[in-house]
């Protein structure tokens, strides 16, 4: 029996640390490429080097960083704010609105760069289950849900929620409420993290994080919370969001510099 216990054992932990797309500099600090835009560098960040592609710099793009016009690109309407600096023409320069751009597991999935308590091991289910019990809450019921869904949308708490290994390519846990363990939350453990990694749009004090690829699975049951501790980056449209800044995939200008949206400006960094 016991050494049954132990061959499960060893195969879960097998498992976890065997996933095809676990970085290769796996729990080494991160270093962005500048030849590449800072949406790439975020997908590599979360274990996906080469999913994504840049669209190309064109010279039309300087017009945006020295326009002295007030418009300002929306996180929260992107297609709508694009009108202002020139509708669907500039959209395809930036990557944006195609729906091709969105590649799973990247897209509908946020990367989460958590920060650790003392002594926590950002890799244990311990601490992904508390990530996401910090950071996420349920979604407000539909009427189409069904009896089973709508049970779980209406236990408000998540602190029945556990987080077991998981035979994935793209994930490592499953998190769950035992009584509904069919409407779970996938996990992938990328790696750890200073805070300094994206300090032009994402400053964070120097310390010890955790960043993990969260998505929900079947239900869509939870979404981050709109006052979520830890700061997380997500795929709109084809770029990276992180509050109100955009990071469109768009390669670096001859001279290095880089597009992004700060706080809706067009920005080179």
């Amino acid at each position: 029996m016991k050494a049954k216990i132990f061959a499960v054992t060893t195969l879960a932990v097998m498992t976890l640390a065997g996933c095809s797309s676990t970085p290769k500099d796996m729990g080494k600090p991160f270093v962005q490429d500048k030849s590449k835009s800072v949406a790439l560098n975020v997908a590599a960040y979360a274990g996906y080097p080469t999913l994504l592609r840049d669209n190309s710099y064109s010279n039309e793009l300087d017009t945006l960083v020295v326009s002295t016009s007030n418009a300002l690109l929306l996180a929260n309407d992107l297609a709508g704010s694009l009108g202002s600096f020139g509708g669907a023409a500039l959209g395809a320069g930036l990557g944006l609105m195609s729906g091709l751009t969105a590649e799973y597991p990247l897209d509908h999935s946020q990367v989460v760069t958590a920060k650790l308590n003392p002594g926590e091991d950002f890799r244990s289910p311990q601490a992904v289950a508390r990530v996401i019990k910090a950071n996420y809450q349920k979604r407000i019921a539909r009427s189409g849900d069904g009896e089973t869904l709508g049970g779980l949308l209406a236990k408000e708490s998540l602190d029945d929620y556990v987080c077991e290994a998981y035979s994935s390519s793209n994930f490592d846990y499953k998190c769950y409420d035992p009584a509904y363990e069919d409407y779970s939350h996938l996990v992938k453990v990328a790696r750890p993290a200073n805070g300094t990694e994206f300090g032009e749009v994402m400053p964070l004090p120097v310390g010890q994080y955790g960043v993990y690829l969260m998505r929900t699975d079947r239900g869509g049951v939870l979404m981050p919370k709109a006052d979520a501790p830890d700061a997380y980056f997500y795929m709109k449209d084809g770029a990276f969001v992180i509050g109100d800044t955009i990071l469109p995939k768009v390669a670096p200008r001859e001279d290095g510099k880089r597009l992004v949206f700060l706080n809706g400006k067009a920005t080179m960094i």
